[in-house]
């Protein structure tokens, strides 16, 4: 893990904490028989599988732990990396040199987003931009 990233010693310890832990979860996932992602079903190919499969995929917190985000088995899902990627671009955003979340809540609530920006991104993404404008309207 690369420290230079990290602004403050503190920050980086609780950095090394949380990705030690989800190491933890990762196993127990692997173990209960759910080393797949949980929204497209995607296994690492075999030569993946060499008693680490867990590197190949990815364990997610659905409210992000910046912000405020429980590190907990309960806030976790296990993506491949393409769908990982993008719930990172799902309901974050900074305000006033803080993160805020306003995307999923829930494990599930995020597995169903997925499966419908995979059904149809258009879509999803028009919808998502009529929901904005109305939040920003009724803000004014």
């Amino acid at each position: 893990m690369n420290q230079r990233r990290y602004r403050t010693p503190a920050e980086y310890e609780a950095a090394k904490v949380r990705i030690g832990s989800n190491e933890k979860f990762k196993r127990e996932f692997f173990h209960e028989g759910r080393a797949l992602c949980w929204v497209c079903g995607w296994r690492p190919p075999a030569f993946l599988w060499n008693g680490r499969t867990w590197n190949a995929l990815h364990c997610h917190h659905v409210i992000p732990t910046c912000c405020e985000g429980p590190n907990k088995k309960s806030n976790l899902v296990v993506l491949c990396p393409n769908h990982h990627a993008i719930a990172h671009r799902l309901g974050r955003n900074r305000r006033d040199g803080r993160w805020v979340y306003f995307g999923p809540k829930t494990p599930d609530e995020l597995i169903r987003t997925l499966k419908e920006i995979d059904q149809d991104p258009r879509a999803w993404e028009a919808r998502q931009a009529a929901e904005t404008a109305t939040l920003l309207a009724s803000e004014v």
